[in-house]
């Protein structure tokens, strides 16, 4: 997941300096990301050059399929965390008559 983030990242800032910049990396940690994420399907995802890098007809594909469901992801990884943070579900007391009716509020 955090291969196909810094993907996402690269394709929408058009070059791995600014993904880099944005991620805090190094942009040959980036260049290595993107080539290992390369590896997986066989097909390169971005030509380089130079002076650009512009993705393949694979990498666009990839990059509309990819970011609603990265985008999913995150927002289910979120939800789950913010449970931990709320006490949920129903509360049972067992106690006697007197109790009930002197100390608890109705």
């Amino acid at each position: 997941m955090d291969d196909l983030s810094i993907f996402i990242i690269v394709f929408k800032e058009n070059g791995f300096r600014m993904a880099a910049k944005q991620l805090g990396l190094l942009p040959s940690t980036v260049s290595e990301k993107i080539t290992a994420l390369e590896q997986s399907p066989g097909v390169p995802l971005f030509i380089r050059t130079t002076r650009s890098v512009t993705p393949t007809e694979a990498g666009r594909n990839l990059a509309y399929r990819i970011a609603p469901l990265l985008t999913e992801m995150r927002s289910v990884l979120t939800a789950v965390s913010s449970t931990q943070q709320a006490v949920r579900g129903v509360l049972k007391l067992n106690v006697t008559g007197a109790v009930m009716t002197d100390i608890l509020p109705p």
